[in-house]
């Protein structure tokens, strides 16, 4: 993908710390005329490191607002048909991006059309097992197809984050 084809950001709501050092944002996508959703992006900050975990384009003041919490290094995604703007977080920071091995980058929502070649492609696939980018991180893999996960973080005692 080249910059100019980045998919836009969406209409978005500020970023607000919901723990310490724990982020959230909320905003909504139209697929169609009577196809709405709405997405959350999860923004854990480690000193200066900002890891994003479903990641969603945002516009340039939130942006700049994220630029004031840290630097983004790393991008977890856990639901599989998610990750649409994981491409911009990794050409604007440079941020390692993240999935649950399986995962890839298709056009669609069918999980059976796995010929076509993916438009990006991952730096790291993890597994229930693997070192997470988020100290004291845990990640729970579900064998479904396509894969998903839930991420604990330690925070606050105990936060979960689910991709839907």
């Amino acid at each position: 993908m080249t910059s100019a084809s980045f998919p836009p950001a969406r209409p978005h709501g500020p970023i607000t710390e919901v723990f310490p050092d724990v982020f959230f944002v909320t905003g909504g996508v139209r697929m169609a005329p009577l196809l709405a959703f709405s997405r959350n992006m999860t923004i854990v900050r480690e000193g200066e490191r900002l890891v994003l975990v479903g990641s969603m384009r945002l516009d340039e003041a939130g942006l700049a607002a994220l630029d004031e919490l840290g630097t983004v290094t790393d991008v977890i995604r856990l639901a599989g048909f998610h990750g649409i703007d994981d491409p911009f977080y990794k050409d604007r920071y440079g941020a390692k991006v993240w999935v649950i091995e399986g995962m890839s980058y298709q056009r669609g929502f069918d999980a059976a059309k796995t010929s076509s070649a993916p438009y990006f492609e991952a730096d790291a696939q993890l597994r229930a097992d693997s070192a997470l980018p988020i100290e004291g991180a845990e990640l729970y893999v579900f064998s479904t197809r396509p894969p998903e996960g839930l991420l604990r973080l330690p925070h606050a005692g105990g936060i979960l984050v689910a991709g839907d």
